[in-house]
């Protein structure tokens, strides 16, 4: 909009003829936009975001032109957008409401604000812009038109009323500084949230009773769609409570646009979902309603109007028969409306939103009299929030002055002593401490802090923890929204915690104060995520010994036990089994990951057994109450508890985590299910599992997630991965299967294959390469795919394949229609003149250096001109250019660029046919033809993969001779287009692992230019492969031992860099390698020692580039030189 603008503006001449320019602009643009929405091309998310990008636009453009006039830089000041605009949601004939800030308070900065608001408002032809509302700056209209932030600010704390501070929830900087008005908003964030829960809800009530007051004067308070019972406001001002209320523990909430802040409310649990589908269909109805209302009215209405012929117009234009069936969708929608608004703003359910979302309100679920019973019952361990209730509350005084939490460390002495009252064992091994911990609740609290003591190496041998109303009956003065814990924990002897604890970090107490605090800050800002991740990879790092299926814990004897209590919404689980290592933070990640809310947790072990007990819900505040979530808890319990044992064998032990609790979820309706669970308890296929799940984003994406019953059983059965299929046993079974003659048996994962009489060729062909695909990529993973090279070399085996027969597919489909191509003669002949053809292959394909997200570079070369010999007669050229075609079309792509037909380096690229005719190829790439240096540069990889073999022996041939006859490269030209690869595709401040200087391009480009300039002497340099080609230069004296050794190493160290970043991205294009340091660096790092063995670390990274590097100029010099002394 803003470049539309300037553009009609330079013709203009003067502020006066810019902004009737301007005027004229926009009015064209309302046009346009009212024309989409009569049309229905725009739904209203659109429009309301059209409109207001429009006028963001136009604001930016007076400013500028105001600032021209006073010879001042726009920056000076910031238009913060409040309101519909605010909100990115405007009317065709709203008001802007517009406030003003600027770093410093001048003349010139006032003179601005009043030039930019005449320029919006004028009413000269042809009309005004906006009619604009300032009246939300401090002190109204009797404040200053400008303010700097530092008093807006002020004002904010020390005089604004609640509305006010409400209508900052809609602020959002639209034109000048950007930086100013970012910066303002985020020094006024936490001025927002000061109110009581009780004072917002008392005050939004209150504003609207007084708005309907006065519409109930005028007889509109049932036929307003702004402002009535009912209305959009209802919604708005619904939605904007929340916010209020929450927004300062669960930031996320917070957001500008009304539709956006009921989903986010929606997913937080702060409106239940039916509740949610009501206020969101209601909305976009309104809103409809009042946009049909302004393009009848032309001017700024709200109420539906009375006469009959208008009402009926209205109802045509919302697309309804008549104006009765309008008023009824009307008047259903606003009595749902109203009945949400009362029922949560006036009975007080926004409490319990906030209970359910982990923020400092409590629900009352009625189940006071079940949780007092447990404090009854609950003899020991279930007993100590009671017993240290004085110490609890001191506590909670002090988490409440810091907002985070308090600890405190005890030792030897009262959970010691309780629980050897009530009989339980005191663990033999290590030393016991007590710890009372209180702070501020937070979703995920109790995950959160048994991770954390996990990571300490600090096991829980009892304990009793406790929040919302799992804390009634446990101290009289309970505060609102805190959760508390006790806890026994003992320490791992000659651990890293023993070495650790009472290093300069300070007391185990505050150092796990401190990170409680953190977490759960992070936690309370909606980084759920990142505390989940932090909390597992740290987990994962700090287990004593990395587990293996020899030496593991058997979990598949956990028992469950679920039983919902009477009267109440909480369902208690009883669990027992043998303990192991991180057992409970297992346990509560995985009821967090489940999004189940435990409010209550009872931790009992009685030497290597445990006997927990726990009192959840759902995190809604709903009890559990289908038997599908019933399940889905039991499997929180059993099956992902059991998967979170095996984390530390994952490279991504995160991602791994959400990926199994996906495919679980997949598994379960299917009949198979039972068989399925027993073979994912088994601590053989949960190590394999955790290892591919939390290796490759790609494998997950694409095979895993979609096929996961047909291909678990790869995974069920991986022992049978560690052999290699022979190419003409898979060759054999492809047949077999596009004969439609397999009526079932094992294949390679040892799955039982239906037959496939009734499948399309094509179809059969692609899903054999796909789950061979999966077959090589999963035995990669699992390390059986070494040395190096191995995983290249079944890859391209497997592509060959695919090429070869999609080939005789393709040929023997068009033979069929139209006959065989013939050299010359005409149609119908038989003789001996057949047109030879073959396929050859380019790139890491000829090369046979295939791996993730590798694509397939194809060439198809036919012999000459002619016909086919069949009744209906196609030209050889439409012949082969038809079967290319039906190749490209027919491998399907299971994800960009695997596997996916790349026909781009033939002769004048995309611009020439597909199928190239053997003389066009020797023209175009001889020496002195029209090729470019790199078009035939690429030809080095040119290798026959499909067709005649003859023929296609004399076609790579005349390549080689084309190709190595100029014994020269062009360094300058390679120089520039590497410099516009990097230009273009490397991000700045980043390394990109094949582009960046010193990368993979860079190698091969070296090897590539000694092949161009050697090859034709030496003939072991007319290789396709990177390392072959390597090896046989240093063979002929052109590189020392030493410096093929060296270059050498540093390929297959960026290949499998490489590798990797693919593996776990899932695609060929983002190559960059994460920061140092950083999760992700660390990832992969760890993913490239399980995978390669890699014996050199990714910290080396920058070594091995410089190595490159060297190497890439040593190459330069020596085919100069070379060159010199050709030509002296």
């Amino acid at each position: 909009f803003i470049a539309e603008a300037e553009q009609c503006l330079r013709g203009a001449s003067g502020r006066v003829g810019r902004l009737r320019e301007l005027r004229r602009y926009q009015r064209r643009q309302l046009l346009r936009i009212g024309m989409c929405d009569a049309f229905g091309l725009m739904d209203l998310r659109f429009v309301t975001l059209q409109l207001s990008l429009l006028a963001d636009a136009m604001v930016q453009c007076s400013l500028t032109l105001a600032a021209a006039e006073c010879g001042v830089s726009a920056e000076q000041i910031s238009v913060i957008a409040l309101g519909k605009l605010g909100g990115e949601e405007l009317n065709y004939s709203s008001d802007i409401d517009l406030v003003l800030i600027c770093s410093e308070q001048t003349a010139q900065t006032q003179r601005l604000a009043r030039l930019l608001v005449d320029g919006l408002t004028d009413n000269t032809p042809p009309g005004f812009l906006y009619r604009v509302d300032l009246r939300l700056r401090p002190w109204g209209e009797a404040g200053p038109l400008v303010s700097a932030p530092q008093a807006y600010a002020d004002y904010l704390a020390q005089h604004a009323e609640l509305w006010e501070k409400q209508a900052m929830l809609k602020a959002r900087p639209i034109a000048g500084s950007a930086a100013l008005g970012t910066g303002f908003l985020q020094q006024i964030r936490p001025l927002l949230f000061t109110a009581s829960e009780a004072r917002v809800l008392a005050d939004v009530q209150a504003m609207k009773a007084k708005i309907e007051h006065r519409l109930r004067q005028r007889g509109k308070l049932y036929s307003e769609v702004k402002l009535g019972v009912g209305s959009i406001r209802d919604i708005e001002f619904l939605a904007q409570a929340l916010q209020l209320i929450h927004g300062q523990s669960e930031p996320r909430v917070l957001t500008t646009n009304t539709l956006d802040a009921l989903v986010r409310q929606a997913e937080f649990g702060l409106i239940s979902s039916h509740w949610y589908r009501q206020l969101r269909t209601g909305y976009v109805f309104l809103r409809n309603v009042e946009h049909a209302l302004q393009l009848l009215h032309n001017q700024q209405t709200h109420e539906l109007p009375t006469d009959a012929r208008q009402l009926q117009w209205l109802a045509n234009r919302l697309d309804y028969p008549d104006a009765a069936t309008l008023m009824a969708r009307f008047e259903e929608h606003r009595v749902a409306v109203r009945r949400i608004f009362e029922e949560c703003l006036q009975s007080g359910v926004v409490t319990g939103a906030a209970e359910a979302g982990g923020g400092p309100g409590q629900v009352s679920d009625g189940s006071q009299t079940s949780v007092e019973r447990w404090a009854d019952e609950g003899a020991g361990a279930g007993d100590l929030l009671r017993r240290y209730a004085d110490r609890l509350g001191s506590l909670a005084v002090a988490a409440a002055a810091t907002g985070g939490c308090a600890v405190e460390e005890l030792r030897g002495s009262g959970i010691q002593s309780t629980i050897g009252r009530t009989g339980a064992q005191v663990p033999e091994a290590g030393e016991l401490r007590d710890l009372l911990v209180v702070g501020v609740d937070f979703s995920g609290w109790l995950s959160v802090i048994c991770g954390l003591l996990s990571v300490y190496q600090l096991d829980i041998r009892c304990g009793d923890a406790a929040t919302g109303d799992g804390l009634r009956g446990q101290w009289e003065q309970r505060p609102e929204g805190f959760f508390a814990a006790c806890f026994q924990v003992r320490g791992a002897v000659g651990g890293p915690a023993q070495a650790s604890i009472g290093s300069s970090g300070g007391t185990l107490a505050e150092r796990l104060q401190a990170e409680i605090g953190r977490l759960g800050g992070w936690s309370r800002e909606g980084r759920i995520e990142e505390v989940r991740a932090e909390l597992i990879s740290r987990f994962c790092a700090a287990v004593p010994d990395v587990r293996q299926p020899g030496n593991s814990v058997d979990d598949s004897g956990l028992a469950v036990e679920l039983n919902p209590l009477a009267g109440s919404v909480l369902t208690e689980m009883k669990i027992s089994g043998e303990d192991s290592w991180g057992f409970f933070y297992e346990l509560a990640s995985a009821l967090s990951l489940g999004r189940f809310r435990v409010l209550r947790a009872i931790i009992r072990s009685n030497g290597r057994q445990v006997r927990d007990v726990l009192y959840v819900r759902e995190r809604n505040g709903q009890p559990i109450a289908s038997e599908e979530r019933r399940q889905e808890l039991r499997l929180a319990a059993t099956l992902i508890k059991q998967f979170t044992h095996w984390l530390p064998t994952a490279s991504d032990p995160h991602h791994a985590l959400l990926r199994f609790r996906d495919l679980v979820s997949r598994l379960q309706p299917a009949s198979a299910w039972e068989s399925n669970q027993r073979s994912l308890q088994k601590p053989r296929v949960l190590s394999a599992v955790a290892r591919v799940l939390g290796i490759s984003q790609y494998l997950w994406d694409t095979f895993l997630r979609s096929r996961h019953e047909s291909l678990l059983p790869l995974l069920v059965n991986s022992d049978q991965l560690a052999e290699r299929p022979q190419v003409d046993d898979l060759r054999v079974q492809l047949q077999s299967q596009l004969a439609g003659r397999q009526a079932g048996g094992a294949d390679w994962a040892g799955a039982v294959s239906e037959p496939v009489f009734n499948m399309d060729r094509w179809q059969v062909l692609n899903e054999f390469k796909d789950r061979h695909l999966f077959r090589i990529d999963m035995r990669h993973v699992l390390g059986h795919c070494r040395p190096f090279g191995e995983f290249s070399g079944e890859l391209t085996e497997l592509a060959e394949l695919i090429v070869q027969t999609a080939a005789e597919l393709a040929w023997r489909e068009l033979t069929v229609q139209y006959g065989q191509p013939r050299l010359g003669g005409e149609s119908g002949s038989t003789g001996p003149s057949a047109c030879a053809w073959m396929i050859a292959g380019l790139g890491k394909f000829g090369g046979v250096e295939m791996g993730f997200a590798s694509d397939l570079e194809l060439m198809l070369v036919y012999a000459g001109e002619g016909r086919t010999d069949g009744n209906s007669v196609l030209t050889n050229a439409q012949f082969f250019e038809r079967m290319v075609r039906m190749i490209e079309q027919g491998i399907r792509a299971p994800q960009d660029g695997i596997f996916h037909v790349d026909l781009r380096i033939r002769p004048y690229g995309q611009a020439g046919p597909a199928a190239v005719r053997f003389s066009d190829l020797a023209t175009y790439y001889a020496v002195g033809g029209p090729a470019w240096p790199y078009e035939r540069q690429a030809l080095v990889r040119f290798r026959h993969v499909a067709g005649d073999r003859v023929f296609g022996d004399e076609v790579t041939l005349s390549v080689q001779q084309m190709v190595y006859a100029a014994e020269d490269f062009d360094f300058a030209a390679m120089s520039a287009m590497r410099e516009r690869q990097v230009r273009q595709l490397v991000r700045g401040g980043t390394i990109n692992a094949k582009l960046s200087d010193g990368g993979l391009v860079d190698c091969e480009y070296a090897v590539q230019a000694l092949q161009l300039v050697f090859g034709g002497r030496f003939a072991g340099l007319r290789h396709q492969s990177t390392l072959a080609v390597l090896r046989a230069a240093q063979r002929a004296d052109l590189i020392s031992l030493q410096q093929q050794s060296a270059v050498e190493r540093a390929y297959v160290f960026l290949r499998e860099l490489i590798d990797c970043l693919r593996m776990a991205r899932g695609n060929a294009k983002d190559l960059t390698v994460p920061a140092s340091g950083s999760r992700d660096w660390q990832q992969l790092g760890s993913r490239m020692s399980s995978i390669h063995d890699s014996s050199i670390p990714l910290e080396l990274l920058e070594e091995q580039m410089a190595v490159v590097r060297e190497f890439a100029g040593h190459v330069e010099q020596l085919c100069q030189r070379d060159r010199g002394i050709r030509n002296p």
